[in-house]
């Protein structure tokens, strides 16, 4: 199966060298899973990506309670996961691939799992969404695109 990840062009570096490995899955307020997001979408709209607004208070605070004293800068900014895009290859009978919406109804806060799908900006991209539970290597990338300058890893 093609799947798409998309990401900040700063961790590119860092993923190609060691491959797609970190991921925030939130399954509670307090509970979070470590996961690669990835979607059969090409495109990065309506995923919830962050796209290198300002941190908010609100934010700040939340992030502080995760970080447990690693508490962000007033000028903090989210990262522009909209700048690059990683297109890969993984087999469907990979058993670290699983799909978000059967994944997600059976491990993540109801409430919270509803809200994620049903959000408004969002216009359905859930159904497109799955997780990698392990290492994506980087050679699974089948081509990295960074401001739409499309770089094939293979040939």
């Amino acid at each position: 199966m093609i799947f798409y990840h998309h990401t900040a062009k700063e961790s590119l570096p860092a993923i190609l060298d060691k491959g797609l490995m970190l991921g925030s899955i939130n399954l509670s307020r307090d509970r979070i899973e470590n996961g690669v997001w990835l979607t059969t979408s090409p495109e990065p709209k309506g995923h919830g990506l962050t796209y290198g607004e300002p941190v908010t208070e609100v934010h700040r605070q939340s992030l502080w309670n995760r970080c447990r004293g690693r508490f962000p800068a007033d000028f903090t900014h989210w990262p522009d996961k909209s700048t690059a895009r990683i297109k890969i290859m993984i087999p469907s009978s990979d058993r670290c691939l699983v799909r978000w919406l059967a994944w997600g109804k059976k491990r993540c806060d109801p409430h919270l799992f509803a809200s994620l799908n049903e959000a408004e900006h969002m216009g359905g991209a859930h159904k497109t969404w799955w997780l990698y539970l392990g290492v994506i290597d980087p050679s699974r990338f089948l081509s990295v695109e960074v401001d739409r300058l499309v770089g094939n890893l293979h040939g």
